[in-house]
């Protein structure tokens, strides 16, 4: 019995360190486009259609 629960035990440590992996760089993956992508547009020093042909330069990526 003391071998299932010693098991069971290291599997939910190894399913939290996973989850503290993953969900950040997820979140980073998918919230730096959103944060990217209207810097682009409201820099006073870059000309609409630079900011056009970034975009389309990061969207092909």
């Amino acid at each position: 019995m003391q071998d299932c629960n010693d098991n069971h035990t290291e599997t939910s440590v190894i399913n939290v360190f996973v989850f503290a992996i993953v969900v950040p760089r997820i979140g980073l993956l998918a919230g730096v486009p959103f944060l990217a992508t209207p810097a682009k547009f409201l820099a006073p020093s870059r000309m609409l259609s630079v900011a056009l042909d970034v975009g389309r330069r990061d969207s092909t990526k």
